[in-house]
């Protein structure tokens, strides 16, 4: 148990290959993974599986929270994260939380089995990130928003992914131009785009 980044809290460049963060627990954001670095700055983390992690009641991230710098988040399982008590935060397996002009690619992810209130499988708080060929299944808001990935700020790139069978709204926007283009998103509670 750590404040924030139970398993791993990281200020520096960063590969994560290859692992296993499992049944971590932070008093507050990240779980799994806590990480803030600087523009220019790239953190990977790919072929890696990241479950059972918990964030804390007011904290955000599960599995995963990325604070500030470039990502790259590719070929992972990121499942049954989420926070334990109540009320709980955002972005049950991600929560991204950088600025517009940093790069930030999610790609390839299995996302399923994670809770939050917002954003179970994924929270964008404000990236234009590129969020490509995932896979949000199962997931589950309390508010509703955005069950598979939720997105409130920013201009992210959303395509290609499949969204089923998450409680709340599939793929939910609000504020910024997201791009939405060539998702299944089906079998979702309320709408499946919203």
């Amino acid at each position: 148990t750590a404040v924030s980044g139970g398993g791993i809290y990281n200020e520096d460049m960063l590969l994560v290959d290859n692992t296993k963060v499992l049944k971590n627990t932070a008093t507050q954001d990240g779980g799994g993974i806590y990480n803030e670095t600087v523009d220019g700055i790239l953190t990977t983390i790919q072929g890696s599986e990241i479950s059972n992690n918990l964030m804390g009641d007011n904290g955000d991230g599960g599995g995963l929270y990325h604070q500030a710098g470039s990502l790259m988040l590719n070929g992972n399982l990121i499942h049954r994260n989420g926070y334990d008590g109540s009320p709980g935060g955002n972005g049950g397996g991600i929560y991204l939380n950088s600025d517009t002009a940093s790069s930030i690619d999610v790609r390839n992810n299995f996302i399923y089995y994670n809770l939050a209130n917002e954003g179970g499988g994924l929270y964008n708080a404000n990236t234009n990130g590129r969020l490509w060929h995932n896979t949000f299944f199962g997931n589950f808001a309390i508010d509703f928003i955005g069950g598979g990935l939720a997105s409130v700020n920013g201009s992210p790139d959303i395509r290609n992914n499949i969204v089923d069978n998450n409680d709340g709204y599939g793929i939910y926007t609000q504020n910024g131009s997201p791009v939405i283009k060539y998702n299944n998103a089906v079998r979702n509670t309320l709408d499946n785009i919203f």
